[in-house]
Formats: structure tokens, C-alpha cells, sequence
């Protein structure tokens, strides 16, 4: 669940962010503000679960804020953490529907205590919700088929730019409002083999049971839910007036990761989330629905619920078939398509079964192996790749399928060049995730004076943080936070070697209570700062 912390005294937000082990009990700390106006600002982007809400606050009231955030959030659990016990704030508190009001100063245990208890009652009311929603809501009622069939048609790219139009305002959708769009695909995650409740028999109702929820959670969030025929649930979102499109895209962001915690509380099951790329033309939703399942793929790589982005994709460009194709040829250019290795190589082999079968000449084999081979370099085209980078010394054998004299030979080549084009397609994703990781290190060294959380750096590049840190741990071996802790204290104790008195070693490493960083330098040199002053390095 998402929890936001509002506190405007620096050391006990720190404390509480910082010395509160949140992410082993499920709770991700989506935002951290010192000022009333700044969070209520906030509350509208982040869509926490959780509010720990100091009451003396800059700019609004600590209980105005929680009164002006319960009108729009019913939801929303709030935990007061107060420096005055005064009856009528502790009334006013409960004619808010304030969970909890803790007095400062409050433990971690105790603070931990009383989210845990707020998280437990909000995850035992969803899950009432759910239950009671599959019960008498009518499926009809939830999945209109004349919109749906628009929005599918939409992104599947079976309209031109004036059938668009029409068909919108036939329907009542208006388009015209929108600058910036959005594809997100939501599939549930393999069941695990421990798993008795269900089973692949069961398939059809875990997909029913994520489009209620998924349908739920996203109402009045400008965006359209439905299934598609492979059985993932497909979001289109919409911007809102004057929206830019960083706040659009972080929008998405924290709603598919609402999303996905909103299933893991209810069925007790995991769901993961593929983000495709924003556009302003809708004739690019194809590109961003292919994106978002191409995204969702990398669950092989960083594992199971997740939100998944597009991040350095390569677009494909939309070329129709001018060929009459089988259906093993279909399944080839949908095989690539996804980039799926195994269904690539199967629908492969069946080609090089029927190749030749009804030929009565040399000519025709040729044609047929020509035919496969466009199709092959049209897939590395539309990638915007290069046939000599994809192929290597196997470019040349293009220009030269006469040579090939026997069948085993031509079924060779199709067979190499189907991998290469898989292979490739692996190493551009490694390639865009370590570009992103450098560009994370980069800005690590640059700002170690300030306190560099992975929300911020999330928000930075439009990624949510669960997933940046799975990338950032499969890619450095260690977790975020224990990098950041590293490069802090390899910092700090440089300065201190080079005569930097402790409390100028602190504020150069972000640390602004200096207890606290001599508190964590101790805690990983075993030594105190003062000692490592003027040590030779």
C-alpha cells in the first residue's frame, strides 16, 4: 500500500522515512512533504492509501488538510501524529475519520503499529467491497460493447483519423479534450506451484476478477478498461485539461501500481502492469499498445508485480502484409512482434515444413524463400535497425539466395536469422536499462548532498520506484538504498580524512542531523567520525 508522510520537522520525517523498515511489511512510501499546501497538491498525483499527518503544518492545518482530502479520498486512512494532546483536536480528529491519533513523541513501534492497523482495516474493506461488487454487479454492466468495441478498434488501428472522429461522438466520447494518450496492459502473473486455490482451469475467472478490480480502481481517472481476445486487460487513459505530460505519465504510473496492490489484497494473487509511450497522434495507439505488451515480457527478466514501462522500446512502425499469408506465417510476424523466442522458432519450423511442399520448380522455392526472407528484414525495418547490424556476415547471403542448393541450407539461414533478430532485440533492452542505470549513477554523484530517495529519483524519470529498483538491483547486484548508503559513506569519510570537521562531512553527504549521520557512520565503519578525522587515506 502507498503512504504518504506530511511533517514539516525535518529529523522526525527522516527518522520516519529513513529508520522505519516500511517495504518489509508492504508498505511503499509514495511521497514525503513538510508543507499543508504542497501536500494537498500531492494527494491528487500520488493517490496514497495512507496519510501520516503531523497537524501543525505551514500553510494549512494539519486537520483542515485531512478535512479538505476525506471530501474526495473516502478511503483514504489517516493516522494523526501529534505534539499536543488537547481533547478538541482528538474530537475533531474523529468527526474527520481519523483512524488513529498518535502523540508525539511516538516510537517507531508505535508508529509502525498504527499503519499496519489502518492498512489492515482499508485491505479488509476492499476486500468486503470486491467480494460484494462480483456478487451483484452484472458483467454487461461493466464492459458497454459498443465502446468497447471502439476503444479495441482504436487500438488495434482499424480507424483512419475521420472514422476516429465519427465514431466518438456517436458514442459520446470526447477526444477532443485530451492532448496526451496512454496504453496500459494488465495481465495476471503465473500462478505459483504451491498455489491450491486456483488452477489454469481457473484462468477464466482470475481474468474477470482483474477487469472488475482494474475497472474499479481506475473509475473517474479519464481512461477506458477492457479485455482484449488474448485476455489482458487493456487501459486507455486520457490527460486531463492542462495536464503536462510528466504529470500524465506519472499519473499512470501510480495508478497501475494501485492497481496491482488492490489485487495482491484482494485474491491474495500477483498481477503486473506494461506502460506504453505516450502520444498526441491516436493514430500511434497501435505503437503504444504493442510497447505495453512488449514491456509487460520483461517479467522474465525482473520478475512478478510490477509495472513495467516501455522505457527505450524501440517503435515499430505499422506495415501492413501485401502478401497472402498462411497461418504459420501470421504467427511468425506476431512471434517477432512480441519477441517471444519460443513461438518465433516453432511457427519457423513449420514454414521450413511446408516450404517447397507444392512447388513444381527451382523458381518457386526461391520465391517462397524470398518471400520469407522480406518478411524477416521488414521485421529488423520496422524496428529501425540495420540489416548488416542485425545480421552480421548473413546480410550478404540476402542478395544471394540462388546459392542456396538444398533445403537443409535454406533452413539454416531462416533459422539464424530468426535468433539474431530476437538477440538483438534482447540487447537493445539491456542496453536502454544501463543507459538508464548510468544516468541514475550519474545523478547519484552529483546530488550526494541532498537526501536522494528512490521516489525522487523515480519521479525523475517517470518510472514508478518498484520497478526502478528491481532494474537498479538486477543490474548492480545491490539494492538502491544500500548503493546510496555506500557512495555516502565512501564520501564522507574522504572528507574526513581531508581535515572536514564531522558536522561539514554530514551536510556535504545529505545528512542534516548530524546524531543521526554519526549514528549510521559508526553503524557501517564501526568507527565514530571524529576518529577517521586526519587518518591517512
Amino acid at each position: 500500500m502507498n503512504l504518504m508522510i506530511i511533517e514539516d520537522e525535518v529529523d522526525i520525517r527522516q527518522r520516519l522515512v529513513q529508520t522505519i523498515p516500511w517495504e518489509e511489511h508492504g508498505i511503499h512510501v509514495a511521497a514525503e512533504v513538510g508543507d499543508g499546501l504542497d501536500a494537498w497538491r500531492m494527494v491528487e498525483r500520488v493517490k496514497p492509501d495512507l496519510l501520516l499527518l503531523d497537524i501543525r503544518l505551514p500553510g494549512i492545518n494539519g486537520l483542515d488538510l485531512a478535512a479538505k482530502i476525506r471530501e474526495t479520498e473516502k478511503d483514504l486512512k489517516i493516522i494523526i501524529l501529534s505534539g499536543h494532546d488537547d481533547f478538541e483536536y482528538a474530537r475533531a480528529s474523529i468527526d474527520i475519520g481519523v483512524s488513529h491519533f498518535l502523540l508525539k513523541p511516538a516510537g517507531n513501534d508505535e508508529v509502525m503499529k498504527a499503519v499496519l492497523n489502518a492498512a489492515g482495516q482499508l485491505q479488509s474493506e476492499r476486500a468486503e467491497r470486491h467480494e460484494r461488487h462480483l456478487l451483484e454487479t452484472n458483467w454487461e454492466q461493466y464492459l458497454p460493447k459498443l465502446k468497447a468495441h471502439f476503444y479495441e478498434s482504436w487500438m488495434n488501428g482499424h480507424y483512419t483519423d475521420w472514422q476516429l472522429k465519427r465514431q466518438s461522438e456517436k458514442l459520446g466520447i470526447r477526444l477532443a479534450d485530451s492532448h496526451f494518450f496512454a496504453v496500459v496492459v494488465f495481465e495476471m502473473d503465473p500462478l505459483e506451484e504451491a498455489e491450491v486455490r486456483f488452477s489454469k482451469q481457473d484462468t477464466g475467472l482470475l481474468q474477470f476478477s482483474l477487469y472488475s478490480i482494474t475497472e474499479e480502481c481506475l473509475r473517474g481517472s479519464d481512461c477506458f478498461v477492457l479485455h482484449d481476445s488474448y485476455g489482458s486487460i487493456l487501459a486507455l487513459f486520457h490527460s486531463r485539461s492542462g495536464e503536462h505530460e510528466g504529470e500524465f505519465q506519472q499519473r499512470i504510473n501510480f495508478l497501475a501500481v494501485k492497481v496491482l496492490s488492490v489485487v495482491k489484497d484482494c485474491l491474495k494473487l500477483t498481477a503486473s502492469a506494461g506502460i506504453g509511450s505516450v502520444f498526441a497522434d491516436r493514430s500511434e495507439a497501435i505503437h503504444s499498445l504493442r510497447l505495453a505488451k512488449r514491456a509487460l515480457l520483461t517479467r522474465v527478466v525482473y520478475g512478478h508485480h510490477l509495472a513495467l514501462h516501455h522505457h527505450d522500446l524501440q517503435l515499430e512502425e505499422d506495415q501492413p502484409s501485401v502478401w497472402f499469408q498462411p497461418a504459420s506465417l501470421r504467427s511468425l510476424t506476431v512471434a517477432l512482434d512480441m519477441e517471444d523466442e519460443e513461438h518465433a522458432m516453432k511457427a519457423m519450423e513449420e514454414l521450413i515444413g511446408e516450404l517447397g511442399q507444392t512447388a513444381t520448380s527451382a523458381e518457386i522455392i526461391q520465391e517462397q524463400v524470398l518471400l520469407l526472407s522480406s518478411l524477416l528484414t521488414q521485421s529488423i525495418h520496422t524496428r529501425n535497425w540495420s540489416v548488416a547490424a542485425v545480421l552480421q556476415e548473413d546480410s550478404a547471403l540476402l542478395y544471394h539466395l540462388s546459392s542456396f542448393v538444398t533445403r537443409e541450407q535454406i533452413a539454416s539461414f531462416l533459422r539464424r536469422i530468426v535468433r539474431k533478430i530476437l538477440a538483438f532485440a534482447a540487447q537493445r533492452r539491456n542496453t536502454g536499462s544501463s543507459k538508464l542505470i548510468q544516468d541514475m549513477l550519474h545523478l547519484i554523484e552529483e546530488h550526494i548532498d541532498m537526501d536522494i530517495s528512490l521516489q525522487s529519483m523515480a519521479n525523475r524519470f517517470y518510472i514508478n520506484s518498484s520497478y526502478l529498483s528491481r532494474m537498479f538491483k538486477h543490474n548492480m547486484k545491490k539494492s538502491y538504498s544500500d548503493y546510496v548508503m555506500e557512495r555516502k559513506m565512501l564520501r564522507a569519510r574522504q572528507y574526513l580524512i581531508d581535515g572536514s570537521k564531522v558536522h561539514d562531512a554530514a551536510r556535504m553527504v545529505g545528512y542534516i542531523n548530524v546524531g543521526f549521520f554519526s549514528k549510521q557512520f559508526q553503524k557501517y565503519w564501526g568507527v565514530v567520525p571524529s576518529e577517521m578525522r586526519g587518518l591517512p587515506g
